[in-house]
C-alpha cells in the first residue's frame, strides 16, 4: 500500500509541475497584417483587433506541448488607410457574407526549442476566410517570458485557392497579384 501512495504523491507533484495554460489574445499588442502586389504598386492591410487564445503545457518558461491555438479577426478589421481599397478588399473577401477570418491549428507536427525560451512550431491548421476554409500548415515561433507568449509567424498563400478573386481598381486597370503574405506578431497573456 506504501508504494501506491508513493507513486500518487509523485503523480501529483508531476501534475503540478506541468500545468496546461490556456493564454488570450492582447489585441492592443497584437496584429495581422496582409502584404500583396500589383501592377502599380505593393500594398498593405493590418487588422489590430485580432482576438483567440492559444494552449500549452508548460513548466515555469519551458514550453512542453502545443495543444491548441484560435485566431480570429473582423474581416473588415483590416485597413490599408485608402478607402477606396479597403472597399475593393472587403468585397474580394465577401465581407457582406463572411464577417471574421478565423485561423485553428488542428494538429502539431513538431514543437522545438531554439534557444533561450523560444520555440520553433511547425502545425497543421485550417484558414477560414471568404467564407472558404481549408488546410493550411504554418511555421511559427513562441517566445515565453513569465506570463506572457509572443508569437509571430508569417505564411504566403494564393489567394484563388479561398476562391478569393485578387481585388482590381479602376476598371480592372489596377491589378493584384494573386499571392499575399499574412504576418501574425501576436502577444498573449
Amino acid at each position: 500500500m506504501k508504494n501506491y501512495s508513493l507513486l500518487f504523491i509523485v503523480f501529483l507533484f508531476a501534475s503540478a509541475m506541468l500545468t496546461g495554460q490556456t493564454y488570450q489574445v492582447q489585441s492592443a499588442k497584437s496584429s495581422m497584417k496582409v502584404e500583396g502586389t500589383s501592377n502599380v504598386h505593393d500594398w498593405n492591410i493590418v487588422s489590430n483587433q485580432v482576438t483567440g487564445n492559444i494552449q500549452v503545457t508548460k513548466s515555469g518558461n519551458t514550453i512542453n506541448a502545443l495543444r491548441g491555438m484560435t485566431l480570429t479577426l473582423p474581416t473588415e478589421s483590416l485597413k490599408s488607410n485608402r478607402s477606396g481599397m479597403d472597399r475593393n478588399t472587403f468585397r474580394a473577401l465577401k465581407s457582406d457574407r463572411a464577417k471574421t477570418i478565423t485561423y485553428t491549428v488542428t494538429s502539431v507536427q513538431s514543437l522545438r526549442s531554439t534557444g533561450a525560451n523560444t520555440y520553433a512550431v511547425r502545425a497543421n491548421g485550417q484558414l477560414t476566410a471568404a467564407g472558404v476554409t481549408k488546410d493550411l500548415p504554418i511555421d511559427f515561433t513562441i517566445q515565453t517570458s513569465g506570463n506572457t507568449l509572443t508569437v509571430k509567424g508569417e505564411k504566403t498563400i494564393n489567394m484563388k485557392t479561398w476562391n478569393i478573386d485578387p481585388p482590381t481598381a479602376l476598371m480592372g486597370s489596377i491589378r493584384t497579384g494573386e499571392n499575399v503574405k499574412i504576418i501574425f506578431n501576436g502577444t498573449f497573456n
